[in-house]
């Protein structure tokens, strides 16, 4: 569990330091203070710079500009653009920026563009990276190198062959020993995604808390389970208890299903982390008290650690409730604030009694 955070040169995060973090964290700040981008620095730090997670990410974002028809410098340069979109002001040849990312106190995760050269010499095959400032020959060559738990180097054109499909070098399969992650985005209800998370805790005692977290919003719903349906599209269907007839969980709204995206997401990251941008959309703020408190039971019984932002004074409300019932150790949630300052993004952090202060007042701390 990360006890704190500090990001560098990422999106548009040139130096953020959050200096404590809980079990729950909640981020909340106006548009463009960074809140989604540091759900996914964390992402890239738990899966330790894997170039599969970040050219997934790149196309979640938009911003993957690689064409699996293309060869040669066209190719290279489009990888270059796709990666450099992660670095702090897009630079179009953005070598020697770091981006790092993860808990000071632990590990962290570095990436970065650089230029080296192969040769031949005694031992065979050595390859020299250029250092920051160091002269530079006219035959080298770009690569990308990531530092984490150990560390790798690509070059751009290993990367190319990956993007077009081709066996993946082993740094890009991930690694068994990577923990847990599901990061669920903003309107997003994945029903093909819930429906292999599913698959992983059907017939287990998890089964109950998806039916349990259900019964926020339909407290008549029995069992859930998933089928095939329309050329194999995986369709959730539940059994009410007052009724005989199999309903599809779609025709019950948007907020059920959001429901059910986050405790199938939190019941499959046991050891790991949850991330959730914008936990509030679909959901009613009627329901938003109980939702939390599921998120705070499951992560503790699981050892999760999780993330999500929110705009919404009613979510902020929810958590405060939750985090100050008596039920949760105040140390296990933390608030975290952003705001842009003349383009530099600082960290507020609030602890229970402090949210607790805000919220009876009605002071809005976003």
């Amino acid at each position: 569990m990360l006890q704190s955070l500090e990001i560098h040169n990422y999106r548009n995060l040139r130096h953020l330091t959050i200096e404590r973090l809980g079990r729950v964290n909640l981020l909340l700040g106006k548009n463009n203070t960074g809140k989604t981008s540091v759900l996914e620095a964390i992402a890239i730090h738990v899966n330790r710079g894997s170039v599969a997670h970040l050219l997934q990410l790149l196309s979640e974002r938009g911003e993957n500009y690689i064409q699996r028809e293309f060869q040669g410098i066209n190719e290279i340069n489009d990888i270059i653009r796709t990666l450099s979109a992660l670095f702090i002001d897009r630079p179009p040849v953005p070598f020697y920026k770091l981006i790092s990312i993860g808990d000071p106190l632990s590990y962290l995760t570095e990436l970065a563009f650089v230029w080296y050269s192969d040769s031949n010499g005694q031992s065979g095959n050595e390859r020299h990276i250029y250092a920051p400032g160091e002269p530079v020959d006219s035959g080298a060559t770009v690569g990308f190198r990531v530092k984490s738990i150990g560390s790798f180097f690509c070059p751009i054109q290993a990367v190319a062959n990956f993007a077009r499909g081709q066996k993946p070098l082993s740094v890009f399969l991930g690694d068994d020993s990577i923990p847990a992650c599901q990061f669920i985005r903003t309107q997003h209800i994945d029903r093909d995604s819930n429906g292999l998370l599913w698959d992983k805790i059907a017939l287990t005692e998890s089964e109950d808390e998806v039916v349990n977290a259900l019964k926020i919003i339909e407290p008549d719903i029995d069992r859930i389970t998933f089928r095939n349906e329309r050329e194999r599209e995986r369709v959730a269907v539940v059994k009410l208890k007052s009724s005989n007839d199999v309903v599809p969980l779609s025709s019950m709204g948007d907020g059920i299903n959001r429901i059910l995206t986050i405790i199938l997401a939190m019941v499959n990251c046991e050891n790991g982390y949850l991330l959730i941008d914008e936990f509030e959309n679909d959901l009613h703020y009627s329901v938003q008290e109980q939702l939390w408190e599921v998120v705070f039971t499951v992560a503790e019984r699981l050892n999760i650690q999780v993330f999500a932002t929110t705009h919404s004074y009613d979510c902020i409300d929810a958590f405060s409730t939750v985090l100050n019932s008596g039920r949760h150790a105040k140390e296990s949630g933390c608030m975290i604030r952003l705001d842009n300052y003349e383009g530099t993004i600082e960290a507020t952090l609030y602890d229970a009694d402090e949210i607790e202060t805000t919220t009876r007042v009605h002071v809005d701390p976003r």
